[in-house]
């Protein structure tokens, strides 16, 4: 399921996805704004619009999510506890 905010002049602000998988589990994926459109709380309203449909849609799965440093802040504000870190890693 994806979540797609959309500008005044029709372009993708931004998007935010989630994936059902086994075990009643929901993932949060794929969050991203579009950089002419960021500092405008897009984002929120995105997480937000998301959150909502998953809490009437889906009330008894669990809901878990990889997060950059920049939004876990909003994930703890809605309820989520950080379980572990993730590392970037890349070759050359």
């Amino acid at each position: 399921m994806c979540f797609i905010a959309i500008s005044a002049n029709q372009e993708i602000a931004g998007k935010c996805s989630f994936k059902i998988r086994e075990g009643n589990i929901i993932r949060y994926q794929d969050a991203y704004v579009n950089n002419s459109h960021r500092k405008k709380g897009i984002y929120g309203k995105l997480f937000d619009a998301r959150q909502l449909y998953v809490d009437e849609n889906y009330p008894n799965y669990k809901v878990e999510a990889f997060c950059r440093e920049t939004t876990v802040e909003k994930f703890k504000k809605n309820g989520f506890e950080v379980k572990g870190n993730l590392y970037l890693v890349e070759k050359k």
